[in-house]
């Protein structure tokens, strides 16, 4: 059986559905309930991810796993919590689109922008491709921007109540 992120997000919302766990409407929830239920939802996606942490500490895969399906869970919750809020889905391709930015494949690209003294430029080489593209990341390994990187616009797809 292929299980995919769609159905994952589909039971998702049904069980939460069933557990009595509200979508979030500012129709008919006053602005405190709408940021109480989503304060609860990041404390609790905040547990699960410390999971990831622990298991790591541990060395126990199982909890490591454990922690990164729960995680994903809570936090693939906030797309059925808030989406009479947000357009989820058009901002996380705007986010995609704005985070292609952050590579090339000509090695100077960032020389020509500038970066922080502390990033550092890596490239990639795809084998199938024989291209290699370059990012910049920090200390650990987190891909990081340019001098005056463009902010992504989200604001177009909150939704008007």
């Amino acid at each position: 059986m292929n299980y995919d992120l769609k159905q994952f997000e589909s039971d998702i919302q049904s069980l939460n559905e069933q557990w009595g766990n509200p979508t979030l409407d500012p129709v008919v929830m006053s602005e405190d309930e709408i940021w109480q239920g989503l304060q609860r939802q990041y404390n609790v996606t905040l547990e699960e991810i410390k999971e990831i942490g622990s298991g790591i500490e541990s060395r126990n895969h199982n909890e490591v796993l454990d922690g990164i399906v729960d995680g994903l869970f809570t936090l693939v919750r906030f797309i059925s919590l808030t989406r009479n809020m947000y357009n989820v889905e058009g901002a996380m391709k705007a986010v995609v689109d704005n985070n292609k930015l952050k590579c090339s494949t000509n090695v100077d690209y960032f020389d020509k922008l500038g970066y922080k003294s502390e990033y550092t430029v890596t490239g990639t080489e795809f084998l199938t491709t024989g291209r290699t593209w370059y990012c910049l990341k920090n200390e650990n390994g987190k891909v990081c921007k340019y001098d005056n990187f463009p902010t992504v616009e989200l604001s177009g797809f909150i939704r008007k109540y």
